[in-house]
């Protein structure tokens, strides 16, 4: 079955030469987000063209080059809106990628499209409400086939309920280290970590994520541990998986990643539970190496975040949830100026 076309008149066929006609993605953005009054209604004709049938005809293929860019002028910068709206207000056309993702049709574009309508808390929901419940786990089965689905996960967890069914299947999280393991690509094994450090924002969550059998301890700490040598002592301290790592282990090579899992580990740290948990696994001791190898200071700093807190004891700390203390706003804005202040001084310090 061929396409509808889309309906002609001068001013979709002058939007459609402006968006299309240039690769530079800046002055396109602009293009959209200046004119967003006039395109946002164009979004219909675009949908309508791609589910019309006839997926790989030109034509659709051209409407969902348009539906993509547009998605991307609309979530780059800041959310727009009316443009974010128009797009998701296509219940049909989100539903149609949705179905194809499933079918194991996956087109570039629609998970682009996906990924750009789930960055902000406000559209994610939108979205995830369209979702079958098998969606989630059809993603999962994917996450090596494109970089983008790793992202589009990413996304989607800032949902609770998305946190909740990863963590309370072990597959899915066993899913997540693998690939982890076998990929290359930066931006998936930074995705990743991501999902990791979202599900362990939820103390609820905790007692799961930190069960033996869950290894989450173990998978955190190996990717930042190195190839020191450790007494006999301090090893049989340590998981057996996390022992005589061997002088060819190497570290994550790169500082967002490590700072991500420092991060998780420091969002466990959060419960009473967690900080036992982190304790009990003497990986202090590989933390404290590691810090010493470190070089960039705003992962180091995570590192001491993380240290801070587990080196003092329950009484020191007095309180079974860091998060439910109470630190007025001003403060809090307070320390984190002060953070990149001292950052900044001991970058200064080592350019000098």
């Amino acid at each position: 079955m061929s396409a509808k076309v889309i309906k002609s008149n001068k001013s979709v066929e002058f939007v459609i030469k402006e968006i299309m006609s240039t690769t530079d993605d800046k002055k396109r953005e602009k293009f959209i987000v200046d004119n967003k009054q006039t395109i946002a209604p164009m979004v219909k004709l675009f949908a309508q063209t791609v589910t019309s049938g006839g997926g790989d005809h030109p034509t659709a293929q051209l409407a969902l080059n348009c539906i993509l860019v547009v998605s991307c002028a609309a979530t780059e910068c800041r959310l727009e809106p009316i443009l974010c709206e128009a797009i998701i207000n296509e219940t049909t056309f989100i539903l149609h990628m949705i179905s194809d993702i499933i079918c194991g049709h996956y087109n570039d574009h629609y998970f682009g499209i996906l990924v750009n309508l789930t960055r902000y808390d406000s559209t994610v929901q939108q979205i995830y409400k369209l979702c079958p419940k098998d969606f989630l786990n059809k993603l999962f089965t994917i996450l090596l086939t494109n970089s983008l689905v790793s992202a589009l996960i990413t996304n989607l967890s800032q949902i609770e309920d998305v946190r909740q069914t990863i963590v309370s299947d072990p597959s899915l999280m066993s899913q997540l280290f693998d690939v982890f393991d076998k990929s290359d690509s930066i931006n998936v094994k930074n995705a990743i970590t991501c999902i990791v450090r979202n599900c362990c924002f939820d103390n609820d969550l905790h007692q799961i994520l930190l069960k033996p059998q869950n290894d989450l301890l173990v998978k955190l700490v190996l990717p930042i541990a190195g190839p020191e040598e450790l007494s006999e002592e301090d090893n049989n301290k340590l998981p057996i998986d996390l022992q005589y790592l061997g002088s060819d282990k190497c570290r994550e090579k790169d500082p967002e990643i490590r700072k991500l899992l420092m991060e998780a580990m420091l969002m466990l740290c959060s419960t009473r539970f967690g900080r036992q948990v982190i304790r009990e696994s003497n990986v202090y001791l590989i933390l404290r190496e590691y810090h010493k190898w470190e070089k960039v200071r705003e992962v180091q700093k995570a590192i001491e975040d993380v240290v801070d807190i587990i080196i003092k004891t329950e009484e020191e700390i007095d309180t079974d949830d860091l998060k439910a203390i109470d630190i007025p706003d001003d403060l809090i804005q307070r320390f984190n100026q002060m953070d990149k202040e001292l950052i900044k001084e001991d970058d200064d310090k080592d350019n000098d």
